[in-house]
Protein backbone atom coordinates (compact mmCIF):
# COMPACT_ATOMS: atom_id res chain seq x y z
CA UNK A 1 0.00 0.00 0.00
CA UNK A 2 2.82 2.47 0.56
CA UNK A 3 4.71 1.79 -2.85
CA UNK A 4 1.30 2.87 -3.98
CA UNK A 5 0.79 5.83 -2.59
CA UNK A 6 4.27 7.16 -3.05
CA UNK A 7 3.99 6.01 -6.77
CA UNK A 8 0.56 8.12 -6.98
CA UNK A 9 1.84 11.05 -5.10
CA UNK A 10 4.83 11.01 -7.33
CA UNK A 11 3.21 10.22 -10.79
CA UNK A 12 0.53 13.46 -9.18
CA UNK A 13 3.64 15.89 -8.87
CA UNK A 14 5.39 15.04 -12.16
CA UNK A 15 1.91 15.78 -14.08
CA UNK A 16 1.72 18.88 -11.90
CA UNK A 17 4.79 19.92 -12.89
CA UNK A 18 4.10 19.07 -16.29
CA UNK A 19 0.83 21.18 -16.56
CA UNK A 20 2.29 24.58 -14.95
CA UNK A 21 5.23 24.42 -17.41
CA UNK A 22 3.14 24.13 -20.17
CA UNK A 23 0.64 26.81 -19.32
CA UNK A 24 3.97 29.44 -18.66
CA UNK A 25 5.04 28.12 -22.52
CA UNK A 26 2.01 29.46 -23.68
CA UNK A 27 1.75 32.63 -21.81
CA UNK A 28 5.73 34.19 -22.06
CA UNK A 29 7.08 36.31 -19.70
CA UNK A 30 5.17 34.59 -16.40
CA UNK A 31 7.79 32.68 -15.51
CA UNK A 32 11.45 33.44 -14.43
CA UNK A 33 13.27 30.57 -14.90
CA UNK A 34 16.75 32.10 -13.94
CA UNK A 35 18.42 30.60 -11.28
CA UNK A 36 19.32 33.48 -8.59
CA UNK A 37 22.16 31.39 -6.53
CA UNK A 38 22.08 34.39 -3.93
CA UNK A 39 18.33 33.57 -3.03
CA UNK A 40 18.69 29.53 -2.67
CA UNK A 41 21.84 29.75 -0.79
CA UNK A 42 21.80 32.94 1.36
CA UNK A 43 24.95 31.50 3.32
CA UNK A 44 26.76 31.00 0.04
CA UNK A 45 28.09 27.58 -0.84
CA UNK A 46 30.63 24.47 -0.61
CA UNK A 47 31.53 24.12 -4.17
CA UNK A 48 34.20 22.79 -6.60
CA UNK A 49 36.39 24.04 -9.29
CA UNK A 50 37.12 21.36 -11.83
CA UNK A 51 39.38 23.02 -14.14
CA UNK A 52 42.92 22.31 -15.57
CA UNK A 53 44.24 26.11 -14.39
CA UNK A 54 43.74 26.00 -10.35
CA UNK A 55 45.57 28.93 -10.07
CA UNK A 56 44.70 30.85 -12.66
CA UNK A 57 40.94 30.20 -11.40
CA UNK A 58 42.52 31.49 -8.04
CA UNK A 59 44.08 34.92 -9.63
CA UNK A 60 40.50 36.09 -11.28
CA UNK A 61 38.51 35.65 -8.08
CA UNK A 62 41.30 37.79 -6.48
CA UNK A 63 40.93 40.27 -9.22
CA UNK A 64 37.24 40.53 -10.08
CA UNK A 65 35.58 39.64 -6.94
CA UNK A 66 38.22 40.23 -3.68
CA UNK A 67 37.61 36.25 -3.21
CA UNK A 68 40.96 34.06 -2.47
CA UNK A 69 38.98 30.61 -2.58
CA UNK A 70 42.58 29.24 -1.60
CA UNK A 71 42.00 30.79 1.52
CA UNK A 72 39.55 27.85 2.06
CA UNK A 73 41.22 24.56 4.10
CA UNK A 74 39.38 22.34 1.89
CA UNK A 75 41.00 23.71 -1.52
CA UNK A 76 44.30 22.17 -0.65
CA UNK A 77 42.24 18.73 0.09
CA UNK A 78 42.14 18.30 -3.60
CA UNK A 79 39.95 14.86 -4.83
CA UNK A 80 41.08 12.99 -7.90
CA UNK A 81 38.52 11.93 -10.11
CA UNK A 82 38.98 9.88 -12.96
CA UNK A 83 42.68 11.54 -13.46
CA UNK A 84 40.88 14.86 -12.79
CA UNK A 85 41.19 16.77 -9.84
CA UNK A 86 38.18 18.92 -8.57
CA UNK A 87 39.48 21.86 -5.60
CA UNK A 88 36.71 22.22 -2.85
CA UNK A 89 35.89 26.02 -1.64
CA UNK A 90 33.31 27.87 0.49
CA UNK A 91 31.71 30.84 -1.71
CA UNK A 92 30.42 33.12 -0.33
CA UNK A 93 26.56 34.34 -1.90
CA UNK A 94 27.73 37.79 -2.72
CA UNK A 95 29.71 35.62 -6.08
CA UNK A 96 27.43 32.99 -6.74
CA UNK A 97 25.79 34.35 -9.50
CA UNK A 98 29.08 35.37 -11.05
CA UNK A 99 30.94 32.21 -10.38
CA UNK A 100 28.10 29.61 -11.90
CA UNK A 101 27.08 31.90 -14.49
CA UNK A 102 31.03 32.80 -16.20
CA UNK A 103 32.65 30.25 -17.90
CA UNK A 104 34.06 28.43 -14.94
CA UNK A 105 34.40 24.57 -14.86
CA UNK A 106 32.29 24.11 -11.49
CA UNK A 107 30.92 20.86 -9.75
CA UNK A 108 28.93 20.66 -6.07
Amino acid sequence: MYRVICWWRRWRDQRRTQRNLRWHLKHPGTYDLAVDWTEMFPDGRFIFYEGDDPDGFVIEMRQRFDFDPSDDDSWHEWIEVNDDYMYGFHCPARILNDVYGGNYPMGS
